[in-house]
């Protein structure tokens, strides 16, 4: 838990050669990128960078840079600007630490009770806040937590190298983008930063891609697969016990282009009896966020239920609306994400010891959305999705959903993305469709109409007694009703 305030870092990784050409960054362009990283979870692209450098008083101080920048940031509803003080905390240690609640909630539950507004505020439905927190402004708390997190990395480099990592990416990322005078894109600024974990192999991968990013990023990769020499064996040794059950192992830094060339990242966890087994079934776990928002850490608790029942989960990134696509986005990019991945599962299976044909989708409200369209318009065998929005031609007519709703497809065009809309003919896949009985976001009403133009024999709903964000302990019915459900007869 991060709690001391200091401004020392632990001893950093070299610096790759490509690096010595040139000029340091100034200390309030190295602000600004961290700033930057923890509004926007990326390393700034060169522009990003400049304009803000510009934009904000050259002594300005880290809440100082943050108060200039968030209104810009909320204003296209980017996380985590417009999030509740818990989840924006969780932001910040996904960003900054590369690390999920799971990991330490005892140390988000500190960070979010000092933005709350009295001693008294619940946090996430269960956690209450003790008398004398609260009253630091969202700046304050960055700036608090970027010098908590340098003294822990001093006082501990081997735990917390991986923010020492990270923020050192972030300054040889504008440096290099500055030198050459070539930016890369948002998704590659987003995983170059996020794939850097604790090892120093993972920033001397991050700082290869970098150097080919800012060469020629067309030419950094061929389109859809993934990044380095990836073994089933290399997959188990670089993952980590998981928080929630150590039975489970995490790969948490693995890299994969879509076919558009764009850097992403993805998380595995592996069923306990992975090194023995094979032939596994892959179950491919997709995030929400309102297609606009969201993190795979998100997921933890999902796929940690779902290993443990035996799968091979696969958690990938995929582009965002907030990324750039805003307003009249007509174009099926995160769909488009999602089937790359399945099919880069499905080109190389032996990596990830699953067989071909049996790799699942499986996705929570946005997320659920998008794996419920695929499995409308192609064959995947069985699709399972959690509050997720099926009909987006009804019961979208106000509210958050409605707006995130609007950036991710144009009006006009919402029953081309909608999966109730979609022929019943097109595929024969068959879904499981859970649902939250009090969830006020995505309406129970959903996963009945999906099931009425579908038919029952294809469409299985299950009600939980949940409210949008189901709790762990309905993450592991989920995760069992999922199971027997992909390891059905009609899924085999």
């Amino acid at each position: 838990m991060l709690l001391a305030i200091s401004t020392c870092v632990a001893a950093a990784p070299p610096a790759p050669a490509f690096i010595s050409s040139t000029a340091p960054l100034t200390s309030h362009e190295i602000n600004v990128s961290r700033v930057y990283l923890a509004l926007s979870g990326r390393a700034p692209e060169l522009s990003g960078l400049d304009f803000w450098a510009a934009n904000t008083p050259e002594r300005a101080s880290i809440e100082e840079i943050y108060n200039t920048i968030e209104p810009f940031v909320a204003a296209v509803s980017m996380a985590p600007a417009n999030e509740p003080n818990f989840s924006f905390v969780k932001y910040l240690y996904a960003y900054l630490l590369g690390k999920s609640y799971e990991d330490d909630p005892a140390g988000i539950q500190y960070w979010a009770c000092l933005l709350a507004d009295d001693g008294s505020q619940q946090i996430d439905g269960t956690f209450f806040c003790a008398q004398g927190y609260g009253g630091l402004s969202r700046g304050g708390v960055v700036s608090n937590f970027l010098a908590a997190a340098g003294a822990a990395a001093a006082a501990d480099p081997n735990s917390h190298r991986t923010f020492v990592n990270r923020m050192l990416a972030i300054e040889y990322a504008g440096r290099i983008q500055k030198a050459r005078g070539r930016g890369f894109s948002v998704p590659d600024g987003a995983t170059l930063v996020r794939r850097i974990m604790s090892s120093d192999e993972s920033f001397s991968q991050a700082m290869q891609s970098l150097d080919r990013l800012t060469r020629d990023r067309r030419l950094a990769s061929p389109a859809r697969r993934f990044d380095g020499e990836l073994t089933a064996a290399s997959l188990y040794s670089e993952a980590r016990p998981a928080a929630l059950d150590a039975r489970v192992k995490i790969h948490k830094h693995l890299v994969w282009y879509n076919s558009n060339r764009d850097m992403l990242l993805a998380q595995a966890f592996l069923p306990p009896d992975f090194v023995s087994g094979s032939n596994f079934q892959a179950v491919i776990s997709v995030h929400g966020g309102g297609w606009r928002n969201g993190l795979v850490e998100h997921m933890e608790g999902f796929n940690t239920a779902l290993a443990l029942q035996g799968f091979v989960v696969l958690s990938p990134m995929y582009r965002l609306t907030s990324w750039g696509h805003t307003g009249v986005y007509p174009s099926p990019t995160q769909q488009a994400d999602i089937a790359d991945f399945a099919a880069l599962v499905k080109a190389d299976p032996s990596v990830f010891k699953v067989s071909a044909d049996r790799v699942r989708l499986f996705g929570h409200s946005a997320g659920g959305h998008l794996v419920a369209l695929l499995g409308t318009t192609s064959n995947y065998g069985c699709v399972a999705s959690v509050a997720a929005p099926l009909d987006l031609l009804n019961d979208f007519n106000s509210g958050p959903a409605n707006t995130s709703l609007d950036y991710y497809v144009a009006p006009t065009a919402r029953a081309s993305v909608s999966p109730s809309s979609q022929s019943a003919t097109a595929s024969s896949t068959n879904f499981l469709v859970h649902f939250g009985s009090a969830d006020r976001l995505v309406p129970p009403s959903q996963a009945a109409t999906f099931q009425a133009a579908f038919g029952s024999s294809r469409v299985q709903t299950m009600a939980h007694n949940e409210s949008h964000m189901f709790s762990a302990q309905a993450a592991k019915a989920v995760a069992s009703a999922t199971a027997t459900f992909f390891q059905g007869s009609s899924c085999l």
